[in-house]
């Protein structure tokens, strides 16, 4: 009897370790699939950063190599980083801030400022069917088929809960759909100087031809934070 008892001990053990294994190597064959470096990608929409130019631009923090700094500790796993001063237009850190990534959520930022210089925070949109019809697995606002709401009431949306219904609501209302409103997307990137991004989609819901750098994210940022309403939305708790 205890034998068998110990038997059926080692074999929830050799179970147990099966599992576990199997998850370690999903998330390690996941973390490789998304993980881009420059090298993966042959496109005509990817360029090096034109330094030289970029120093032309008002007071942007420009450097082509990694920026080690004695102040600023991150964890090995970390893909890439930067750590900007406005001030004075120094790079205090940099860590990959050119390599290709795929920027998620983040992709709502650039979707924010164009909002927010196109359109108008008190004008009504009514909701489509295809902004509330992004993917299940997306975050979402809770917008309903018929929703009428506030531009600003939609950025609301877009930054508190990152919904994903949201981006598309806005995008439709700037552009009239969101394939014309990721060529915008783009176009207002580039200005920036965001050379080395393409946008394919109002949200960051994961598509390979959708990327960015940490960068040219610091670049976009770096425009949203001029505007006071941009502020304010972002800093509300609720």
């Amino acid at each position: 009897m205890y034998r068998r008892k110990r038997q059926r001990i080692y074999k929830s053990l050799i179970l147990s370790l099966l599992i576990v294994t199997l998850i370690v190597t999903g998330i390690v064959f996941y973390l490789k699939q998304n993980t881009v470096s420059i090298t993966d990608y042959e496109t005509e929409n990817y360029s090096i950063p034109f330094y030289e130019e970029a120093l032309l631009l008002d007071n942007i923090c420009v450097t082509s190599e990694n920026v080690e700094s004695d102040y600023v500790t991150i964890h090995d796993e970390l893909h890439a980083a930067g750590l900007f001063r406005l001030d004075t237009a120094e790079v205090e850190y940099a860590e990959n801030i050119h390599e290709k990534l795929y920027p998620a959520s983040t992709t709502k930022l650039l979707t924010a400022y164009i909002a927010l210089k196109y359109g108008n925070l008190e004008d009504t949109i009514t909701v489509s069917n295809e902004a509330v019809g992004v993917p299940l697995d997306s975050s979402r606002a809770g917008l309903i088929t018929g929703d009428k709401l506030t531009l600003k009431d939609l950025l609301y949306g877009l930054m508190l809960p990152s919904g994903n219904d949201s981006a598309v609501a806005i995008a439709e209302y700037i552009s009239g759909s969101e394939k014309e409103f990721a060529a915008l997307m783009n176009e207002e990137a580039r200005k920036l100087g965001a050379t080395n991004s393409n946008f394919v989609n109002a949200h960051g819901y994961h598509d390979d031809n959708h990327y960015t750098t940490a960068y040219d994210l610091y670049l976009i940022l770096k425009e949203c934070v001029k505007n006071d309403t941009f502020l304010e939305i972002v800093s509300s708790k609720q």
